[in-house]
């Protein structure tokens, strides 16, 4: 994300210089390499470090020759622009470089330490170790929180002196459009007739693709409805095996397809041939899946989490289901195989908060703020 966030700000902007920093366990030395908009990537040499958390001895994922070259790099123009606190190789930038104005990210589940020293434990040392975080995050006065999701809102607004904003990662909307559906259906075999409903992930349990293949085949039990389901993607190979494993009878009676990965054309049509698309997951940061599903004007039914979900509710668009009750998820598949109308989100909604120039545009409104502070 750091860089198609970088590659759409650059698109806008040559104010900055932008560099995106990865450690990693594989390298051998610095890796760095310059594209021709200016944006660079380096990969940072990385081990694991062992750190007393509680009353146990944790691995985490540290990179002094990161740290070393950051501290070089630094001056009173720079801004960091972190993931999410979640790393500790992030929590190692925000309490040596206390002083420099930054970003910090959360696109999933918000894992803060304001959460953390609030909950009962028998290790009373992790609540501490939480609370000396806490207090390190108050000392750093120059940070904007991004979220997207309400829930996170709601907890980052007990950082009161910290900036706060909602921004969601995007696609490109000249490209993510909607299409000749009958056109797009044949390119995948399918009778322009057939409801298609489709998915779109990487292949693990979260996404519970499963769940939504065994609901399709208690409901074709009888054979009553017409209608095949498209899944595309690839992932963990235990899960993967696992899915074509319980699809045989979708499969069998042609109800199924594993697509495997679609590169962009073919993705496109993939969401243009769909009647309605699932994103079924436990925990999203996005989805963009979702978002590039919306962009083609596809009718969307999905679990609430991850943030799109708040503005398909706020505007009476999409079918938004609970991420544990399949029960649930039966009855509104059957009620759209039956031809029930799922009201679409407004495009020029959908644009202002998920459109790459509009998403950048809110990035490089805050680095300016931050480059003034």
């Amino acid at each position: 994300w750091a860089d198609l966030i970088g590659n759409e700000v650059l698109k806008l902007t040559d104010e900055f210089e932008y560099e995106v920093w990865q450690p990693d366990l594989r390298a051998d030395k610095i890796y760095s390499h310059k594209f021709e908009n200016g944006l660079v990537h380096k990969l940072f040499p990385a081990g694991n470090h062992k750190k007393m958390f509680g009353l146990k001895i944790i691995n985490q994922v540290s990179s002094s020759i990161l740290l070393s070259n950051l501290k070089n790099k630094n001056s009173n123009d720079s801004i960091l622009h972190l993931s999410s606190l979640g790393y500790y190789i992030n929590q190692e930038i925000i309490k040596k470089f206390y002083y420099l104005p930054k970003i910090i990210e959360f696109h999933s589940k918000l894992s803060v330490p304001y959460i953390e020293i609030r909950k009962l434990r028998k290790d009373i040392l992790v609540n501490i170790s939480y609370y000396k975080w806490h207090k390190e995050l108050l000392r750093n006065k120059k940070i904007v929180f991004i979220y997207n999701n309400s829930e996170n809102s709601n907890v980052l607004s007990k950082y009161k002196n910290l900036g706060i904003e909602r921004i969601f990662m995007g696609c490109d909307f000249n490209y993510w459009k909607p299409g000749n559906k009958e056109e797009s259906k044949r390119h995948f075999g399918i009778e322009p007739n057939t409801k298609v409903f489709s998915m779109a992930s990487r292949f693990n349990p979260l996404k519970q693709i499963d769940k939504i293949i065994k609901i399709l085949t208690d409901i074709n039990k009888d054979n009553k409805y017409n209608f095949k389901l498209l899944i595309a993607g690839h992932g963990e190979r235990e899960y993967e095996n696992y899915l074509k494993s319980i699809s045989s009878i979708l499969l069998n009676k042609d109800k199924l397809l594993f697509t495997g990965y679609l590169a962009e054309e073919k993705m496109l049509k993939f969401y243009q041939a769909s009647d309605i698309f699932i994103s079924a997951s436990f925990s999203e940061g996005g989805p963009v899946s979702v978002v590039k599903a919306i962009a083609c004007e596809t009718p969307i039914m999905c679990t609430k989490v991850g943030g799109v979900d708040d503005i398909l509710s706020e505007n009476k668009a999409g079918i938004l289901i609970d991420p544990y009750s399949c029960k649930e998820w039966k009855k509104k598949i059957i009620e759209v195989i039956e031809g029930k109308e799922v009201s679409i989100l407004n495009r020029e909604i959908a644009k202002e908060n998920f459109h790459w120039p509009n998403v950048a545009q809110k990035f490089l409104n805050i680095y300016r703020r931050l480059g003034d502070v």
